[in-house]
């Protein structure tokens, strides 16, 4: 028996697969469990068409994820932190200053694809990576000054 799976079942297949079976084990298990349903010709026909929509779905994100990377390339943030009598800066320039600062100017951005490892607290110039899909990752400039 041909079904094709609705969720993912350990040592038997993903989503979407269509799998063999034993007769008893789909009628018996998976259709009554909803786990899976038969693998009849409309079914294949409409499963071929869900993936085909679906993979150009995803291919339209990552054009539009690879231009805001372009965008992004340009900008340079710059952040003026107070000083205190040493010389050294009261504060940093956190993900959320940096996200903040991305959303005034317009970028459709989470906080989460900002990759910051630890707030910046030198006065110096910053290459902040920015993760706007699974494979499109942009940089932009971030300034921290003297204010």
């Amino acid at each position: 028996m041909k079904v094709i799976l609705k969720e993912d079942i350990k040592n038997l297949g993903k989503k979407g697969d269509i799998v063999e079976v034993k007769d008893g084990y789909g009628r018996n298990y998976l259709l009554r469990k909803g786990l899976a349903y038969l693998a009849t010709k409309e079914a294949i026909l409409r499963l071929e068409q869900q993936k085909e929509a679906q993979r150009r779905k995803m291919e339209k994100k990552i054009k539009e994820a690879e231009d805001l990377a372009k965008k992004l390339q340009n900008e340079v943030l710059e952040f003026k932190l107070k000083v205190n009598p040493k010389g050294e800066p009261y504060g940093s320039v956190t993900r959320t200053k940096i996200f903040k600062e991305l959303l005034k100017r317009n970028y459709p951005l989470k906080k989460s694809q900002i990759l910051l490892e630890r707030p910046l607290k030198e006065f110096k110039e910053y290459e902040v990576k920015i993760k706007l899909e699974k494979d499109v990752v942009s940089q932009i400039k971030v300034k921290v000054l003297k204010g």
